[in-house]
């Protein structure tokens, strides 16, 4: 009977350190999981921002996500290709500043492959700083959205848009991608465009996103979504 207890007590204590190693584990890798990036934006960017990360759509360094960092073409590239979930296809590209060896080279052919983002003069630029309507106009070629330059004329700064974007920004205005400061009512086109707002973007775009990948989903040229009835 001794010999007995002793063996289930034995086992009880095997069981009970199991358990609190799991109970340790679960504490440690939720710690872990929660405290996530340190800089994630405490503003209306916070929820986009986030799904970017879960989606695993932008990425940091270490602890940090850098919203507020302006975002490369090199890494508009591989975000876009990362939210249309392409396949690389092994296609080639020949820019002059863009080696097999790059990092960022299979999204840079995707983009490229597709036609979604373009050089020029030979070159893809990588290091090269994203405008805002660059950033849209891109997202807007993703999603396929159709061009509408009526809808840039509520801005005060639409003059400032080029013209070979306009139809692009007032498409994706119009599908609800892109929208105004909503105090000063300026779209600021030509300045760099931040990871969060790229982020926002993105985020505006995922039912539209999905839609495209669902055949029972229609999406209008306006942006809205919706399943026929049978």
């Amino acid at each position: 009977m001794r010999l007995l207890q002793k063996k289930q007590g034995g086992t009880g204590d095997k069981n009970m350190k199991r358990i609190i190693s799991v109970l340790i584990f679960m504490l440690i890798f939720s710690n872990q999981v929660f405290a996530g990036n340190t800089d994630i934006p405490d503003d209306s960017s916070n929820d986009a921002v986030n799904w970017c990360i879960e989606n695993n759509i932008i990425t940091g360094y270490g602890d940090k996500i850098n919203p507020d960092e302006n975002i490369t073409r090199a890494q508009l590239a591989v975000m876009l290709s990362k939210f249309g979930e392409y396949e690389y296809s092994g296609e080639k590209v020949s820019y002059s500043d863009v080696s097999e060896s790059d990092w960022f080279y299979p999204y840079a052919a995707i983009m490229s492959e597709k036609d979604i983002m373009t050089g020029s003069m030979g070159k893809f630029n990588p290091d090269a700083a994203v405008t805002r309507e660059e950033a849209i106009v891109t997202i807007a070629r993703l999603l396929n959205i159709e061009e509408n330059e009526s809808y840039t004329e509520e801005f005060s700064d639409k003059s400032e848009i080029s013209q070979w974007a306009n139809g692009y920004v007032g498409g994706a205005i119009k599908a609800g991608i892109v929208n105004s400061d909503n105090e000063t009512g300026i779209l600021r086109p030509k300045e760099a465009i931040k990871k969060k707002e790229m982020a926002e973007m993105i985020y505006r775009s995922r039912g539209i996103q999905a839609a495209i990948n669902n055949p029972l989903l229609i999406v209008d040229n306006d942006g809205s979504i919706w399943s026929p009835i049978y």
